[in-house]
């Protein structure tokens, strides 16, 4: 049986990366669903993605 080797990043390498889930989610709803996407739900994911990324500033 092969060994198989589980790497690690950096948690602030890959946490900005989590955070554009929540850009694909709102265009793949949008395209794909035809679910509205509106200025208030696009500022709040401006905002979720600006503080990850000032937190993985940090």
């Amino acid at each position: 049986m092969a060994a198989t080797r589980v790497s690690r990043a950096d948690v602030s390498l890959v946490l900005p990366m989590t955070a554009m889930d929540y850009i694909a989610v709102a265009l793949l709803a949008s395209l794909l669903l035809g679910e509205p996407v509106t200025a208030a739900r696009w500022a709040g994911i401006a905002l979720i993605v600006g503080g990850v990324f000032l937190v993985s500033r940090s």
